[in-house]
């Protein structure tokens, strides 16, 4: 049935039963609070997220009109607030639902089994919008209270005209009205709803089954576009209007991802970026925005100081790092094959065991008892002049059976 025929009455309707548990629906609607603001004699929409249970607001956001940032930000919102995405999303026909964003976040939410319900019915998301009253009576406490609006069928649905002269003298700073916005949510939130248990309370206590746990990487990642990005000397950049953006990778993170191309959401990108493994999606790491320390000694503080000491210590963490995966794979190689060791070159022992040997004494003793002199002991080729398996070209004709090099010189043959 389409809202015509049901608010006129004209047909019959479904009598529904809320959803049972927390998070099972959640219902998306937006709001003009009821005060002028920003002395234009404008009005700020509130996007609600709220959890058709427990009838709690899980989330919202505050903008000039219901667009889609302001749709995406209050469903981030109620995301971040309780760690969950839900089971069913239902929202109205709006021009959101054309937008490549909402596209995305659709395609990303639906495969973990998220459920979208568009409807031009106002019984599908009746408890959002029934709820607003709620919202419109706690602003009566507020200066600069407008009322429901014009089209509101409510007797009391409008101030007399005298508050209406002194609120239009009277208009709020954009600040006021957004500190308006919080606090009636949370009063809302708070307030003991016909069981005598607010909303918040039942939301808390209930049982949280045909949802999922969503951390802030599984948040990121649904909400926010992804890119591709290669890792180049241990960190990513990313320009954005002409701004190059930042982030060193961790010593941890360094020889496991350097050169490997990643996948990066982010929300902020002069906060940090969030990498996630290409091959297969699991989550990697929050890599911070890349600090920067003044290059001129006079122009350099403590914070300086401490940023250069930081790199120091991320560049020994690195080396640490390379050398610990090298004795690893050393070890499980000795492990597979223990002859392996006679195979392997000085320069690849590790230097501490090479030092040991070379200045254990016990071990000299030994050698001289055989009939050795460590004395003596040829010093291994340096790597440039080890000559390679293919021999170069000179090399190549003096080994030839044909070479004069080879033949000694010609002798003349009578003829």
């Amino acid at each position: 049935e389409g809202a015509t025929d049901t608010r006129g009455k004209k047909s019959g309707y479904l009598s529904t039963i809320p959803a049972l548990y927390p998070n099972d629906q959640w219902q998306m609607d937006g709001w003009e609070l009821p005060f002028w603001g920003s002395g234009k004699f404008e009005r700020s929409t509130l996007v609600v997220v709220r959890d058709a249970n427990s009838k709690k607001i899980v989330g919202y956001s505050l903008g000039k009109t219901e667009n889609t940032l302001v749709i995406t930000e209050a469903l981030r919102d109620a995301v971040s607030s309780t760690g969950y995405l839900p089971g069913e999303i239902v929202l109205d026909n709006h021009s959101f639902n054309q937008t490549k964003e909402a596209e995305y976040l659709k395609e990303n939410t639906a495969k973990l089994g998220v459920i979208w319900t568009v409807t031009s019915n106002p019984q599908h998301k009746s408890i959002a919008e029934r709820h607003f009253k709620h919202l419109d009576a706690i602003c009566k406490d507020y200066e600069g209270y407008l009322g429901e609006g014009v089209k509101s069928r409510n007797r009391n649905g409008r101030p007399n005209g005298e508050t209406m002269d002194y609120s239009a003298k009277t208009q709020l700073s954009e600040n006021k009205v957004k500190a308006i916005a919080v606090e009636i949510v949370d009063t809302f939130n708070n307030q003991p709803l016909k069981d005598g248990k607010t909303p918040s309370e039942i939301y808390e206590s209930g049982e949280k089954i045909n949802c999922l746990k969503a951390d802030v990487f599984t948040r990121v990642q649904m909400l926010t576009p992804t890119t591709e990005a290669t890792v180049t000397r241990g960190q990513i950049n990313i320009v954005r209007s002409n701004v190059k953006y930042e982030y060193q990778l961790p010593a941890a993170l360094f020889n496991d991802y350097n050169g490997v191309t990643v996948l990066v959401n982010y929300e902020d990108l002069n906060d940090c970026v969030y990498l996630y493994d290409k091959k297969t999606g699991v989550a990697i790491g929050c890599i911070p925005i890349k600090q920067k320390a003044h290059g001129a000694k006079v122009n350099q503080t403590e914070k300086d100081i401490e940023i250069m000491n930081s790199h120091k210590g991320r560049q020994n963490g690195i080396k640490a790092a390379g050398k610990r995966a090298v004795d690893k794979l050393r070890a499980a190689a000795l492990y597979e094959n223990p002859k392996a060791i006679d195979l392997l070159q000085k320069h690849t022992i590790p230097k501490d065991v090479v030092k040991v040997m070379e200045q254990n004494s016990n071990l000299k003793a030994r050698l001289l008892d055989i009939g050795g002199n460590p004395a003596t002991i040829e010093q291994p080729m340096p790597k440039s002049e080890i000559k390679p398996h293919v021999l170069r070209g000179d090399e190549k004709k003096e080994k030839s059976p044909f070479s004069v090099v080879n033949k000694g010189p010609l002798k003349k043959i009578k003829l």
